[in-house]
């Protein structure tokens, strides 16, 4: 159960029931005063405490207590933390939305803090003074228990009524609770086979709380993970229809139609075909054709059949589509396509990737071995960013570890540069920098402007004379589409992006170092680009043809 205690090097104020409990106490009477509408926790000490003595310290020595703050995926706090970038208003919103999932917060509560985040500027830093409310339910959320809709809409898990601490914990909806928490990753195998003994235990049709107390410390790891935005790994996902609820459109199943071949000069088909029989495949070709899915719901569309997924990692597609969705809330995800397998092509080769939307969101730099080139198309990003942004273009510096909100200032620059040319395509509206000064724009030199534009497209390079791929050329995405610098380079909303990262993705165009740069693109390789143990085990368990 790696996450609980005092992992977070310090920064967090956990401590276990079995040590300092007085301190824990204060530290929770604290919190909870500086919320009005909380006139108290919920009854998480007094059931610990009667847990303690019926069942000993030992029952109770791996669950968390009390926080006071979380660390999110964006490597920020929001809480009690008074570091410059903790509580900035998009990661308040963000672990408000979970937290409100949770029903860790009153209707009143949530509204209030809600509405005092969205009133803030992007990136605001809110002041802990003003999120009392916020605060108290991050220590309120760590309480082993869930209703019945939240153990159906967090951990799908069919339940008829709520379970863990203070619950009916009737024997069928615990077990069920158990199977899901194992599923998710929240119980290991050893927790698992612990909570399966505590419940064969349990003779009656309920189960009490003093005899399950792995159970209660699996509740507390799945809120904390689910108030971060953590999607754990899932060790045994539903293969013949979508996870209950994905969101978006039907998440039926669907096979592959995917055209393998054989692979390209400079490739091993030996070593495609050896990896494939690893994963649970004949050979590649079986790989391809037999072991990937399509359909489901990804951002709201499925994968085409000629382009599939792995279906592990559709699973995970789809859960980590449903935090994007809590984050847009009544926006639409935005997005038209998505597509998977491109056969002997990095973890695409796998069914590993997903891109999204290809021809809005381009590789504007950082490809492997084209350097050459990014130093030419680097001068245009540099210009407009100078220009209109006043500051250093992070696109020609390197992407790697930029943030969101910068890539996406200057995809708006550009928008706003090429504008002065007239025409481009129709995008939706995705300001991250406000209106451009006008006099800047009129006093733009439209011949510069329109230089530039040829240089993104690589119109009149002659063929060779740069390595490489020119990030907007329109012979660059196939089939004669174009991908056009009027429109800028980036159209997948921040939510999926931070929904997706937190899910342990990685995100082309800030996470692949110093090849970041492939806006549209979705990984779920690791940072050498190997393949995760848990495809290879997924493989063992469901060979093709079984």
């Amino acid at each position: 159960m790696g996450g609980l205690g005092s992992k977070d090097g310090g920064r967090v104020s956990d401590r276990t029931k079995g040590t300092r409990h007085a301190d824990r106490d204060s530290a929770a009477q604290q919190a909870a005063s500086r919320s009005q509408s909380q006139s108290r926790l919920p009854g998480w000490a007094e059931s610990v405490l009667a847990l303690q003595r019926s069942a000993g310290n030992a029952a109770v020595s791996g669950l968390m207590v009390q926080r006071q703050h979380l660390d999110t995926k964006s490597g920020h706090s929001v809480g009690d933390a008074t570091g410059p970038m903790d509580n900035t208003r998009e990661d308040v919103l963000a672990v408000l939305a979970q937290l409100n999932v949770l029903q860790t917060m009153s209707k009143g509560d949530f509204a209030a803090q809600q509405a005092l985040a969205s009133a803030a500027p992007k990136g605001t830093k809110l002041s802990a003074g003003d999120l009392a409310p916020t605060i108290a339910a991050i220590a309120a959320n760590e309480k082993p228990y869930v209703s019945a809709s939240v153990a159906q809409k967090v951990l799908h898990a069919k339940v008829s009524a709520d379970v863990g601490t203070g619950g009916a914990n009737k024997k069928t909806d615990v077990t069920a609770v158990v199977e899901a928490m194992h599923h998710a990753g929240h119980l290991s195998n050893d927790d698992y086979a612990t909570a399966l003994q505590e419940l064969s235990a349990a003779t009656g049709a309920t189960v009490a709380e003093s005899s399950m107390p792995t159970v209660l410390k699996g509740l507390a790891h799945a809120r904390w993970q689910a108030a971060i935005m953590t999607t754990p790994q899932t060790l045994d996902p539903i293969v013949a229809t979508s996870d209950a609820g994905a969101v978006g459109t039907a998440g039926e199943r669907g096979t592959s139609t995917a055209a393998v071949g054989s692979a390209p000069k400079g490739k091993s088909q030996d070593a495609f075909d050896a990896k494939a029989r690893q994963l649970g495949a004949k050979d590649y070709q079986d790989y391809g054709q037999n072991m990937l899915v399509s359909g489901g719901s990804v951002a709201g569309r499925s994968v085409d059949s000629s382009a599939p997924v792995h279906p592990l990692f559709l699973t995970k597609l789809e859960q980590a589509s449903a935090h994007a969705k809590e984050l847009l809330g009544d926006q639409d995800f935005g997005i038209k396509s998505v597509g998977g397998f491109r056969p002997y092509q990095g973890p695409h080769a796998w069914g590993l990737a997903v891109d999204l939307d290809v021809i809005e969101n381009p590789y504007v730099a950082g490809e492997s071995g084209e350097k050459a080139l990014d130093a030419v198309t680097g001068v245009v990003y540099q210009r407009i960013a100078s220009t209109l942004l006043g500051r250093d273009s992070v696109v020609a510096k390197g992407l790697g570890g930029a943030k969101y909100q910068a890539i996406a200032e200057e995809s708006d620059a550009m928008v706003a540069y090429f504008s002065v040319l007239g025409g481009g395509p129709k995008r939706d509206v995705m300001s991250h920098h406000g209106a451009f000064d006008p006099a800047v724009l009129a006093g733009l030199d439209r011949t510069q402007v329109k230089s530039d534009y040829d240089t993104l497209i690589g119109a009149g390079v002659p063929a060779g004379g740069l390595r490489g791929d020119f990030p907007f050329r329109p012979n660059s995405m196939g089939g004669g589409k174009i991908s056009d610098p009027k429109g800028g380079f980036l159209t997948i909303r921040e939510e999926i992006v931070t929904a997706f990262r937190a899910a342990g993705f990685r995100w082309g165009g800030s996470d692949f170092g110093a090849d970041s740069g492939d806006i549209q693109h979705f990984d779920e390789s690791t940072r050498s680009g190997a393949v995760k143990q848990e495809y290879f085990d997924y493989g063992s368990q469901h060979a093709s043809g079984s």
